[in-house]
């Protein structure tokens, strides 16, 4: 069985082998035996990465605007369940890059838009963040900005039961889960449109 990389002009790319070196290029789908691969793994260069074979769930939702190295990560990063990973979008400006604050303790995230500085809290941070004590998410190449997107887990119900905040730097590539935190009440509908 080969291993495909679908470009986004449609063309494949087949490689006889389990795993593959890519560029990290928007825009592709990578198959294996006619299943998309999640798994991301970081390599040592921020322009590559190496694909692995975990299928995602049949479930998953990406919204528009999430790259596919970052959707990728997130799906990996979740338990299992299936997920709704949403692309922050500054409703102000319509940017999509932020410096993020995080609390890994109490869970919690808040985004600034680098365009035009407009702040907004993802999920339900606001509610616990005056105990908070966020810190400025950073990468390890010195770089703040990041495209930010959502990992909403799923219970059977389809309610949010954890959110993972997922950043991807805009210097060198590499991704990361941030923050994540549990959600133990409903309804939890809104929280899908607060990213």
């Amino acid at each position: 069985m080969a291993l495909s990389v679908l470009l986004a002009d449609d063309q494949a790319l087949v490689v006889g082998t389990f795993k593959l070196l890519i560029d990290l290029s928007e825009g592709f789908e990578v198959v294996w035996g006619g299943w998309p691969l999640s798994l991301w793994s970081r390599w040592s260069s921020a322009d590559w990465g190496i694909w692995n074979d975990v299928p995602v769930h049949a479930d998953d939702q990406v919204g528009e605007g999430v790259s596919a190295v970052l959707a990728a990560f997130l799906r990996n990063a979740d338990d299992g369940r299936p997920v709704k990973i949403v692309p922050s979008v500054c409703g102000g400006c319509g940017g999509r890059v932020f410096f993020v604050l995080v609390d890994d303790v109490e869970g919690g995230a808040e985004r600034v838009c680098v365009g035009c500085g407009v702040r907004a809290f993802i999920a339900d941070s606001e509610e616990f963040w005056e105990d908070a004590d966020p810190g400025e998410a950073g990468c390890p190449c010195g770089s703040e900005e990041f495209e930010t997107a959502v990992a909403f887990s799923l219970a059977d119900d389809g309610s949010v039961r954890w959110v993972t905040v997922g950043l991807r730097c805009q210097k060198d590539g590499a991704v990361g889960v941030y923050v994540d935190w549990k959600i133990d009440y409903g309804p939890t509908d809104h929280l899908l449109a607060m990213v």
